[in-house]
């Protein structure tokens, strides 16, 4: 079995606290598989509150499977014009090469990514680069290893203009037995663990706390649950030592279609709320 990439390690913990709290906004999201010539098309349209501004994008996905290759593309009402080009498994096994590049049509400003990932079944290694014109050109890389449910790994991020490290960060995780474990530092600066553990088939509980240092130190904690009432219905609830606390509830209206709905109070500002609902098949 190969490891996550660094981006993706505790990816289960994060998200418990992250995914499905849409506030201050919402969100139309519409899914097409094969809408048209093996394409699948997503229409994603986000409005915020707080400003009133709205963005939609629209993107299409197309795969060659007798290559190895995934191409997609992607244009939003702010005129930006992404696309992506993924080789898997075609020049050598476990190897993905990545193209990523945006294009700006108001300003005409552009930035490339290049990227290669290899896995193996203990390990997985990322090298890229990346620039444009209104960026350095950066060298990121990472390596995540692994062994019975233990990870580890280190991420780094050289700015070759200013010879300086833009990203220094070490994180290590357990995954196993209904726990999910990790614990992250980054820059030396800030850090973070979480604990998550699923009690029962529908029920998880998780506790998560950071430190930053520095003239502007700050202690954070917090602790989140989740229980899924039936297969279609889930809340969430999630407290911190702000004494922010933040609801959750996600409902699969259809086959087709999912409801999540969100709302934050803090006991000394107006309080937020955010909706989201996806379609697809």
């Amino acid at each position: 079995m190969s490891q996550p990439t660094y981006e993706d390690l505790g990816k289960a913990c994060k998200d418990f606290f992250n995914k499905g709290y849409h506030l201050n906004i919402f969100k139309l999201t519409a899914k097409k598989p094969r809408a048209y010539l093996d394409i699948d098309t997503t229409i994603t349209c986000t409005h915020k509150f707080e400003d009133q501004t709205s963005v939609c994008e629209y993107e299409n996905k197309y795969q060659y499977p007798q290559w190895g290759i995934t191409t997609s593309a992607k244009i939003d009402t702010t005129n930006l014009l992404s696309w992506k080009v993924d080789i898997c498994d075609k020049i050598a096994r476990g190897l993905k090469l990545s193209v990523d590049g945006q294009f700006n049509l108001d300003s005409a400003a552009k930035l490339a990514k290049v990227n290669a990932t290899y896995k193996v079944d203990q390990a997985t290694m990322d090298l890229g680069f990346q620039g444009g014109d209104e960026s350095n050109l950066l060298v990121n890389g990472s390596v995540v290893g692994g062994y019975k449910g233990f990870l580890g790994g280190y991420q780094f991020s050289v700015d070759t203009n200013d010879r300086t490290m833009k990203k220094n960060n070490v994180a290590f995780g357990y995954c196993g037995n209904g726990w999910n474990i990790h614990a992250n530092m980054d820059n030396a600066e800030t850090i973070s663990s979480i604990v998550h553990y699923r009690m029962k088939n529908n029920m998880e509980v998780a506790l998560n706390g950071s430190y930053t240092s520095g003239d502007d130190s700050k202690t954070r904690y917090g602790l989140g649950f989740k229980y899924l009432a039936n297969p279609c219905t889930a809340f969430k609830a999630k407290i911190d030592n702000t004494k922010t606390v933040t609801l959750g509830c996600e409902m699969k209206v259809t086959d087709a279609a999912c409801l999540t709905l969100c709302a934050e109070c803090d006991g000394s500002n107006a309080g937020k709320v955010g909706c989201a609902l996806e379609f697809g098949q």
